[in-house]
């Protein structure tokens, strides 16, 4: 439950799964419209969805951490839901 941890599975998978896209694509001989349009949609679409899984932590951490919230219980309670949040696209 380490948000640093969380925070880092999230860009390790996002960073192997667009690496794995950007590989498929170069061996690829189609057009570069073809590859996006037809033949890696998904994949592509896929590593967007990824990317911004990723991206949404980060920054909500950052809000969180950014605001002046009086009760400690209150800031382990958001971190705790943003755990979930980042666990359960984890799995």
């Amino acid at each position: 439950m380490d948000p640093d941890h969380i925070q880092r599975a999230l860009a390790t998978r996002s960073t192997f799964y667009a690496s794995k896209v950007v590989q498929m694509i170069g061996k690829s001989k189609a057009s570069m419209q073809e590859k996006q349009n037809t033949l890696f949609a998904i994949e592509v679409n896929r590593m967007t969805k990824l990317h911004l899984i990723y991206i949404m932590y980060e920054r909500a951490r950052a809000t969180i951490a950014s605001q002046q919230i009086q009760d400690a219980n209150v800031r382990r309670v958001y971190m705790t839901i943003l755990a979930n949040f980042a666990l359960k696209y984890l799995q």
